[in-house]
């Protein structure tokens, strides 16, 4: 049960992430927007659900940079009970740049990334997005992998495996006999899909992992025998 919301919210969607630097290191960056909104499904709205509390700014100054640091209590309710804990973050607000013609630099930004960076920190401390303070993102066949997964949820592909689900149910001899066919490597596969209207070959012919029927040897054996015709 410890880890039920932390297995719940732990994993990233791919697409919502980007490759960026900090200093010297290369990093995965999360889109904090899709941060926020994992935590409204989770939770629910924003200041009802989960939120800040106790929030102050205050400046920190070091040679000619200023840092504006924040502190804030985040808050969430789970499964009836409310959770606090202390976030914080600093960021530069202002500093001399390098060179010979370096100049103060202001951010006007400061306070906002200064919320953004805690809420990324607090919301970690509950598990979401763990894949990526991990490291995993670091693997290409684990990214690879959680892509395909969130790709299934999608309302299109579900849509799709709906519609795959309805031909086979349908017309389960006929696709039964196509594969049986083409695992033969049959010319006859092709009379047998000349059978299938358009939306029904459309269904089929989905990817495997959205529930088509033909697997992409399977859909080269068919493309082989039409062209012969």
């Amino acid at each position: 049960m410890s880890l039920e919301l932390w297995n719940k919210v732990c994993k990233t969607d791919p697409k919502h992430t980007k490759k960026a630097k900090l200093g010297a290191m290369q990093i995965t960056a999360i889109d904090p927007q899709y941060q926020r909104k994992n935590a409204t499904q989770v939770f629910g709205a924003f200041g009802i659900g989960w939120g800040l509390s106790n929030v102050g700014y205050t400046t920190h100054e070091i040679g000619d940079t200023v840092l504006l640091q924040f502190d804030a209590d985040m808050w969430y309710i789970w499964e009836g009970e409310k959770g606090v804990f202390p976030v914080t973050s600093q960021v530069k607000m202002a500093y001399m740049t390098s060179g010979v013609s370096g100049y103060l630099k202001v951010d006007d930004d400061a306070a906002k990334k200064a919320q953004t960076d805690a809420l990324t920190k607090g919301l970690s401390m509950l598990g979401f997005n763990s894949d990526v303070f991990e490291g995993l993102f670091d693997d290409n066949k684990y990214v690879q992998q959680v892509k395909k997964e969130f790709a299934e949820k999608t309302p299109q592909a579900q849509e799709a495996k709906q519609k795959h689900d309805a031909v086979l149910k349908a017309k389960k001899e006929e696709v039964t006999a196509l594969i049986d066919m083409l695992g033969e490597n049959s010319p006859g596969a092709k009379a047998v899909w000349d059978t299938f209207d358009r939306e029904e070959k459309k269904a089929l012919w989905l990817p495997e992992d959205a529930g088509g029927c033909l697997s992409t040897e399977y859909k080269n054996r068919l493309t082989a025998i039409s062209k012969q015709s």
